[in-house]
């Protein structure tokens, strides 16, 4: 199995970490004196899932993953339409409107008038409620650009961390497909750090990194790269 050289001469900046998950060696025996008793003290139950719970649990995963994918996807089509035709501007608020307009009702049922000023006064009353109507559409067209934003964020956040999860549950899937291989338990896997340079790393890890899995099946041994 390959070591990590502590002679390199390649820059940090320049290289990358090559992650191998093998197993631990046996620990020498030694000769030792027999300690004093000590009270006996519970060992920690580690519980490690099985394959067929991994596959599971990436299933479910991966069928959440293609939802929150469709639903962003969707909100997206939706937001470029809305934009594509907005709703015009319209400054002033709806409580003001509402108080122009009862403020002009109220002086044509309380003062006199002739008929030409009530006529130019409803006809004020009109353009007001015609100005509402409008800024009630662009409030409400503000207000669902911005749901549609705020989703396509959440969705957009949700999903990086749905596929680190899923990443974190394919590297412990294929830990424990070789400790399976191996005959030994997933805890006893030990990670080796071995750093290769940036230049060399296309030869170690192969296109689709099929040389990476060649050395897996070879060596039995998990490789994981790293930048």
């Amino acid at each position: 199995m390959p070591s990590k050289s502590k002679k390199s001469k390649t820059p940090a900046a320049s290289a990358a970490a090559l992650n191998v998950a093998v197993a631990a060696p046996p620990a020498p025996s030694k000769a030792k004196a027999t300690p004093a008793a000590k009270p006996a003290q519970a060992t920690p139950v580690v519980v490690v899932p099985t394959t067929a719970q991994l596959a599971s649990r990436l299933e479910v995963l991966a069928g959440g993953k293609e939802k929150m994918s469709n639903d962003s996807k969707a909100a997206e089509e939706e937001l470029a339409r809305l934009l594509k035709n907005p709703k015009k501007r319209v400054q002033g608020k709806s409580e003001d409107l509402d108080d122009q307009m009862r403020k002009l009702e109220f002086r044509r049922n309380t003062t006199s008038m002739s008929l030409g000023d009530e006529k130019k006064l409803l006809r004020e009353v009109e353009n007001i409620k015609s100005l509402k109507v409008e800024l009630v559409e662009f409030e409400e067209f503000n207000a669902r650009v911005q749901y549609l934003k705020d989703k396509k964020k959440s969705l957009f956040d949700t999903l990086k961390q749905a596929e680190a999860q899923e990443k974190d549950l394919q590297l412990t899937l294929r830990k424990l497909r070789l400790a399976e291989t191996l005959h030994v338990s997933i805890t006893s896997l030990e990670t080796v750090s071995i750093t290769v340079p940036k230049d060399k790393m296309g030869l170690v890890v192969g296109k689709g990194f099929a040389k990476l899995r060649q050395l897996e099946e070879a060596y039995n041994v998990l490789l994981d790269v790293e930048s």
